[in-house]
Parts: C-alpha cells; structure tokens; sequence
C-alpha cells in the first residue's frame, strides 16, 4: 500500500507553501527575469514625515546610472533633493543593483516597464518607466582626472569613467594646474559640475560650475561594474 506515504509527501507539500511569506520587494525563487529596459524610470515611494519622495532613475545603456530622491513639503514642493549616481548591474537572480555614490540599492523587475525598490517596509516603493522624462542634468560634486592638452580641457568622472571636454569656468583650475607643474599630466580635481548629452544621449560636455579644488597625491580609486 502507498497511500500513506503520497498523503505524507503531499502535507510536506502543503506545509512548505505555507511557511512565512517573503517581505515586500524581496526576489522568489522563480527563474529570473529580464534587465530593465534601459531610460527614465519614476516613481513616488511613501514618506513617513512629509507627502512623498519624488523618486527619478535614470539607468543607461553603458552601465551608468543617476538617481535623484525629492522629499516634498505639504504643499507638494521638493524641500530637499538628494542625487547619486555610479554604475549599475545584475546579479546572477536577475535583482538590478545599484553601486553608486550613496548607499546600494537592489530593485527588481515588477512586471513590464516596473522597478521595485527591495526594502524592509511593507508599503510599496515602485517605479515606472517614463519615456517623456528628461535625462539628467543636475549640479552635483563630482572628483575625476582632468587635463589639458593646450588650450582644450578634458574631465574624466573616476567612478564611471564617463569622459568628456570640460567646459565653464576653468581660470581657477587653470591657475593651480600650471602652478603645481602638471604639464600635460592629469590632475585629480573636485568640481561641481552638469552633464551636457546630445540629443543621441552621448555626453557631450562637463559644464564646470564651480572649481573645488586639485588634491595632489590623489588618484582615481577602482571603477565600480
């Protein structure tokens, strides 16, 4: 008789369906999906002291990715913006990590063109693509290798390797690369600076709003991706 070990086998069965439900955002042990089409993704993830953060992701094709978070006051006006931005891959469960300038983050693919946010609250923090947006083009701290090769300038950003002519205001950087007698030599520098894309979405320029200042001795630490 084997009826009795099939209704074992099938109360296991039960029980192991029954076990503690994952917490929001967290992958299954399904097979893993897709990566995300590249472009704008947005969304408005919950706030517990203000309306909502006004979310912004911005994943390329090249691995590069930028990230913006505007936490909004009553009115529904951003009263403060945080931005990072650095380089984005999968891991072998399909889960989208983000390797940037701010803390990581994990995401996954939540049906078409949706992001979810993996986090440890139980309200949702989801993401969805945005063909119309914008590309990004914030003033944010930036540190990279820049040179001069007579009288063009060119930054290269150390985290993503994204590399362009340097444009803005440079007298100042100028000054203190000639002073310290780099020579054709790329010096380390911390700028405040926007990227300029072409319409293509290649990057076309760095526009230098503020020189910070070159840090000798210093160079770019190991590119993430």
């Amino acid at each position: 008789m084997h009826a009795r070990p099939i209704a074992i086998a099938i109360l296991a069965a039960l029980a192991a369906a029954c076990g503690d439900a994952p917490q929001h955002g967290a992958r299954s042990s399904a097979a893993p999906l897709p990566a995300p089409d590249p472009g704008v993704y947005r969304g408005l993830f919950p706030c517990e002291d203000c309306p909502g953060i006004d979310t912004t992701l911005w994943l390329r094709a090249d691995g590069v990715f930028f990230w913006r978070q505007q936490y909004l006051d009553e009115p529904g006006t951003p009263a403060l913006t945080t931005r990072s931005f650095g380089r984005w891959r999968l891991d072998a469960d399909g889960t989208l990590v983000l390797d940037g300038s701010g803390p990581a983050r994990r995401l996954e693919l939540a049906g078409a063109d949706e992001l979810l946010l993996i986090t440890l609250s139980e309200l949702e923090h989801r993401l969805s693509y945005a063909p119309d947006a914008p590309p990004f083009a914030d003033r944010i701290p930036i540190a990279g290798l820049m040179t001069v090769d007579g009288s063009a300038v060119a930054l290269e950003e150390c985290r993503t390797g994204l590399a362009a002519p340097a444009a803005g205001d440079l007298r100042q950087f100028l000054r203190q690369y000639r002073s310290l007698g780099y020579r054709g030599k790329p010096a380390f520098v911390e700028v405040e600076a926007r990227f300029e894309w072409s319409d293509d979405g290649e990057l076309r320029a760095f526009a230098v709003d503020r020189f910070v200042r070159i840090k000798t001795n210093a160079e770019c630490q190991a590119r993430l991706g």
